[in-house]
């Protein structure tokens, strides 16, 4: 099988990325011809890509070229991921009607304008469907008139994206808080197919932690990843033995520093930015425990399961699908979500019991071995490439 992923990240970014890279690793392993379309101006020698796309002016604009690409590919599938802000509707119907075309959401930007799913970026959940009632009820507003046409013409967009979404004969979601978010905002429940995501970290590697103990965070720099709220709960632990490692970039990171700094535990840090995968596991591999502080609404949070593979414990806040893995008592401790002293005693908690830190490592990496395996998530997926090309064959005999 001819499969074509469509991704607007870039090999950097983030879990999507990399979910991307072992999801076309796995299916040339299995003898598919896979190839990546990268939604972004700048793609690499070796792949396909397209510009950015979100308006349907921008995509009748590059309706030639993607029919184009897609006669040089001949894919005989594409699985588009996600792309609400850089797939017009246009593109997306193009290309429903031109191939079987199955769809993957990774998070929750679908669902938000905000991608947060946090009523006015608080720490209450939105009930919401997305649309005009985020404006009214002043969660999405804009700033200026200039602001307001911008935000009428993103409303007026999303809609139709989300048309062109349910219209997908199937949409595989990595978590059930997703699926039921789909489900929410008027997707076929036959058609929303839940498949988690699976990591590549060796279950069976060495997971020898250093010492003193490492506690390792992943994701961007910024407030709703959490990291300033890791931060106020790191001063609470100063008379403790322990370092951090914060792999990744973000422009809060000279605020970060300098609250390092006033707190005496500066030298504590490393700053180690944007890693390859294989650096990024080895860092995960000496961990005592992985910190998941989020606070938005994760779609599925693919770091969680990689510190787990490696029998690491985590420490954070299970707001969306994290809660399908990160499990209190059980593969690690969650604390009540953007409460910094709560999340210094989980912390607090896992640094003071070594056994009880080992033991719920232990049942993480039993929990990624029955449920995150590659195996059967592949599996799974493939059975839905064949149900989506079985159903647009019977459309192109009728």
């Amino acid at each position: 099988m001819k499969i074509l992923q469509i991704v607007d990240k870039g090999p950097e970014g983030g879990g999507v990325a990399r979910h991307v890279q072992d999801l076309t690793d796995a299916l040339r392993r299995q003898g598919h011809d896979t190839s990546v379309l990268r939604l972004r101006a700048d793609g690499a020698a070796d792949e396909a890509s397209l510009p950015w796309t979100f308006g349907p002016l921008q995509g009748l604009h590059r309706l030639r070229a993607l029919r184009r690409l897609l006669a040089h590919l001949d894919p005989s599938l594409i699985q588009v991921h996600a792309g609400f802000t850089t797939l017009s509707p246009v593109l997306l119907r193009a290309l429903r009607r031109a191939r079987p075309t199955v769809g993957m959401l990774h998070d929750v930007s679908p669902f938000c304008f905000l991608g947060t799913r946090r009523f006015h970026s608080g720490a209450t959940d939105c009930q919401r469907r997305v649309g005009a009632g985020c404006v009214s009820c002043g969660c999405y507003r804009p700033r200026s008139v200039l602001g307001w046409l911008r935000v009428a013409r993103e409303v007026l967009v999303r809609a139709w994206l989300l048309k062109e979404w349910r219209a997908l004969p199937q949409l595989i979601v990595p978590s059930e808080y997703l699926r039921q978010l789909a489900l929410r905002h008027g997707f076929d429940a036959q058609r929303v197919t839940l498949i988690p995501h699976f990591t590549s970290a060796p279950p069976d590697d060495a997971t020898a932690a250093s010492a003193p103990p490492l506690i390792v965070f992943v994701g961007r720099l910024t407030r709703e990843k959490g990291v300033f709220c890791l931060f106020e709960a790191l001063a609470r632990l100063t008379d403790l033995p322990w370092q951090a490692a914060l792999i990744g970039a973000g422009p809060g990171r000279e605020v970060l520093a300098q609250t390092a700094a006033r707190h005496g535990f500066a030298d504590r840090l490393r700053w180690h930015g944007v890693l390859a995968v294989a650096e990024r596991n080895a860092v995960l591999r000496s961990a005592y425990l992985l910190v998941f502080p989020s606070l938005i609404a994760e779609g599925f949070g693919l770091t969680g399961i990689e510190a787990l593979a490696y029998g690491k414990p985590v420490a954070g806040f299970p707001a969306g699908g994290a809660s399908e893995w990160l499990r209190h008592g059980e593969t690690g401790i969650a604390a009540a979500e953007g409460d910094a002293p709560a999340l210094a005693q989980a912390l607090r908690t896992l640094l003071c019991d070594p056994a009880l830190a080992s033991r719920l490592g232990e049942n993480g990496r039993r929990l990624v071995r029955a449920r995150f395996a590659a195996k059967p998530c592949i599996a799974d997926l493939c059975a839905i490439y064949a149900r989506a090309r079985e159903g647009f064959g019977r459309r192109a005999r009728a």
